[in-house]
């Protein structure tokens, strides 16, 4: 399956273990949501997310790795559109949302959507886009 070939869950950048705690010990909550998803209680981190989603300043971040949490547990058609509410043109996760939203629309089976991300990707020239050309040549052959 091509999805499984190509999917892989994205590491947390936000507050990644490395840190010190007290650092970050709780900046809104962020830093026990991102606990949750790197402990992969993806349940528990999207109730965390959504409970972040209503006040925190760090809303593509957080939308984005409630849809990662969604696919990792296999709720497609959220994930999708956790990432159709980020902003495309704002912030971080813009090249990831749209790989990420590809992919969950491969998994939904919407291949003509799902060709035309590939194709904004590729031309991008984003650090997806060899991925992106290998999938779409990939689908292509089917």
């Amino acid at each position: 399956m091509l999805y499984s070939q190509y999917f892989e869950v994205y590491p947390n950048v936000i507050t990644p273990a490395t840190r010190a705690i007290n650092q970050n010990q709780n900046r809104d909550g962020v830093y026990d949501a991102m606990y949750q998803y790197d402990s992969m209680y993806y349940i528990e981190a999207i109730s965390a997310f959504n409970s972040l989603l209503k006040y925190s300043d760090l809303q593509n971040e957080i939308l984005f790795y409630k849809g990662m949490a969604l696919m990792s547990n296999g709720n497609y058609q959220s994930a999708k559109i956790q990432f159709q509410l980020m902003d495309p043109d704002y912030g971080s996760f813009i090249n990831q949302r749209k790989w990420y939203l590809a992919l969950v629309s491969l998994q939904l089976n919407e291949l003509e959507y799902t060709e035309q991300l590939l194709n904004e990707i590729i031309t991008d020239e984003s650090s997806f886009s060899t991925n992106a050309k290998k999938l779409l040549n990939e689908l292509s052959a089917k």
